[in-house]
């Protein structure tokens, strides 16, 4: 059994070790871990985070699923060496009571989503995420586009799922970025609508759902009159929802 003791802030808790919620490995970074050469795949893990803040300790425990003995460079990030942890289930409903329960209902249905459980969307929970934030802020369309156009597209082809007209229609991806996706469709939609957007990572078993605009119809190269997709641009709620999507984009890609 290996044992650490973290001393920490809630809020990095939630950003460090859980940066897309309970249902992913906690990442324990190499520096903390000086028997790491000793420490094998499955072997079980206690960790106690110390919260300063609180004054208080929250401990979990679980097991080593993964192992980095060192860096890895990517365009525009770098993933450190260290551990995956995963958790137990008594253990991930310790830290979604204690730590993330200040998230918004946005990102709470995304912890819920463990495991490769399947959660449709409702209509209720759809209609409160197409009406919410009816007052945030959007760019200018042409900022909009130049961001968009700044960012590499990524050809991903994976079946999603879209709130669209009071149902959930099923596509599949044509690529995707940081700023938007395409998927595939015969369909018109009307552009401007917003819609949300249900991703599914199969790698980690977890499901997370984004806001998104209708931006452009993708015409058949034979024919103009006909589409062959959709793209759209993501309405992001928060940091967390982008860090979501980076991990999404790197697993898959």
């Amino acid at each position: 059994m290996i044992k650490l003791s973290i001393e920490t802030t809630k809020r990095s808790i939630r950003e460090q070790y859980f940066p897309i919620g309970p249902a992913s490995d906690i990442f324990v970074n190499l520096a903390l871990l000086p028997n790491y050469e000793t420490i094998k795949v499955g072997g079980g893990v206690e960790i106690r985070f110390v919260v300063t803040d609180e004054k208080s300790e929250v401990v979990i425990h679980g097991q080593v699923s993964w192992k980095r003995p060192r860096e890895i460079q990517l365009p525009g990030r770098v993933m450190p060496a260290g551990i995956g942890v995963k958790l137990d289930d008594k253990s991930y409903e310790l830290i979604e009571e204690r730590i993330l329960k200040e998230e918004s209902e946005l990102s709470d249905l995304s912890m819920m989503m463990v495991g490769g459980n399947y959660i449709r969307v409702r209509h209720d929970i759809a209609q409160v995420l197409k009406t919410r934030d009816a007052n945030r802020p959007t760019l200018p369309p042409d900022k909009k586009g130049s961001d968009q156009r700044r960012q590499p597209r990524v050809g991903i082809s994976v079946p999603i799922e879209v709130f669209i007209n009071e149902q959930v229609a099923n596509f599949k991806t044509r690529d995707i970025s940081m700023c938007g996706m395409s998927f595939e469709t015969t369909e018109p939609l009307k552009e401007g609508e917003e819609v949300v957007v249900i991703l599914e990572d199969r790698t980690v078993h977890k499901q997370f759902i984004l806001k998104a605009r209708v931006a452009r119809h993708i015409p058949h190269p034979d024919d103009a009159r006909r589409i062959i997709g959709v793209g759209v641009l993501f309405l992001f709620e928060s940091d967390k929802q982008q860090k979501e999507l980076m991990n999404f984009i790197i697993r898959n890609s």
